[in-house]
Protein backbone atom coordinates (compact mmCIF):
# COMPACT_ATOMS: atom_id res chain seq x y z
CA UNK A 1 0.00 0.00 0.00
CA UNK A 2 1.23 3.35 -0.89
CA UNK A 3 1.36 6.16 2.04
CA UNK A 4 0.56 9.81 0.07
CA UNK A 5 1.50 13.14 1.89
CA UNK A 6 -1.20 15.74 2.84
CA UNK A 7 -1.15 17.65 -0.98
CA UNK A 8 -1.09 14.41 -2.70
CA UNK A 9 -4.62 12.85 -0.89
CA UNK A 10 -6.79 14.02 -4.24
CA UNK A 11 -4.13 11.89 -6.24
CA UNK A 12 -4.73 9.29 -3.55
CA UNK A 13 -8.46 9.64 -4.23
CA UNK A 14 -8.21 9.08 -7.73
CA UNK A 15 -5.96 6.06 -7.64
CA UNK A 16 -8.07 3.91 -5.34
CA UNK A 17 -11.41 5.09 -7.86
CA UNK A 18 -9.70 3.23 -10.65
CA UNK A 19 -8.43 0.45 -8.24
CA UNK A 20 -11.61 -0.15 -7.18
CA UNK A 21 -12.71 -0.26 -10.88
CA UNK A 22 -10.04 -3.02 -11.57
CA UNK A 23 -11.06 -5.01 -8.09
CA UNK A 24 -15.45 -4.95 -9.52
CA UNK A 25 -14.00 -5.88 -12.89
CA UNK A 26 -12.19 -9.25 -10.90
CA UNK A 27 -15.43 -9.83 -9.52
CA UNK A 28 -17.23 -9.77 -12.37
CA UNK A 29 -15.74 -10.88 -15.91
CA UNK A 30 -18.14 -9.31 -18.02
CA UNK A 31 -17.31 -5.58 -16.54
CA UNK A 32 -15.02 -4.28 -18.88
CA UNK A 33 -13.75 -1.00 -16.93
CA UNK A 34 -10.02 -0.77 -19.00
CA UNK A 35 -11.15 2.38 -20.38
CA UNK A 36 -12.41 4.10 -17.37
CA UNK A 37 -9.60 2.79 -15.25
CA UNK A 38 -6.89 4.10 -18.05
CA UNK A 39 -8.47 7.44 -18.01
CA UNK A 40 -8.43 7.66 -14.34
CA UNK A 41 -4.85 6.80 -14.43
CA UNK A 42 -3.90 9.33 -17.19
CA UNK A 43 -5.49 11.94 -14.38
CA UNK A 44 -3.78 10.74 -11.77
CA UNK A 45 -0.53 10.80 -13.60
CA UNK A 46 -1.24 14.71 -14.63
CA UNK A 47 -2.09 15.56 -10.88
CA UNK A 48 1.03 14.00 -9.93
CA UNK A 49 3.14 16.29 -12.67
CA UNK A 50 1.29 19.09 -11.63
CA UNK A 51 1.43 18.10 -7.56
CA UNK A 52 5.63 18.06 -7.59
CA UNK A 53 5.96 21.01 -10.45
CA UNK A 54 4.29 23.36 -7.79
CA UNK A 55 6.26 21.75 -4.79
CA UNK A 56 9.08 22.24 -6.88
CA UNK A 57 8.29 26.07 -7.54
CA UNK A 58 7.96 26.14 -3.96
CA UNK A 59 10.81 25.00 -2.86
CA UNK A 60 12.62 27.39 -5.58
CA UNK A 61 11.08 30.47 -4.22
CA UNK A 62 12.10 29.05 -0.40
CA UNK A 63 15.58 28.55 -1.29
CA UNK A 64 15.90 32.30 -3.15
CA UNK A 65 14.57 33.91 0.10
CA UNK A 66 16.95 31.89 2.33
CA UNK A 67 19.95 32.60 -0.17
CA UNK A 68 18.87 36.72 -0.24
CA UNK A 69 18.57 36.56 3.51
CA UNK A 70 21.76 34.97 4.11
CA UNK A 71 23.59 37.87 1.67
CA UNK A 72 22.04 41.15 3.78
Amino acid sequence: MRHYLDFEKPLAEIEGKAEELRALARQNDEMDVDAEAEALDKKAETMLKDLYRIFHLGESVRLHVTLRDLTV
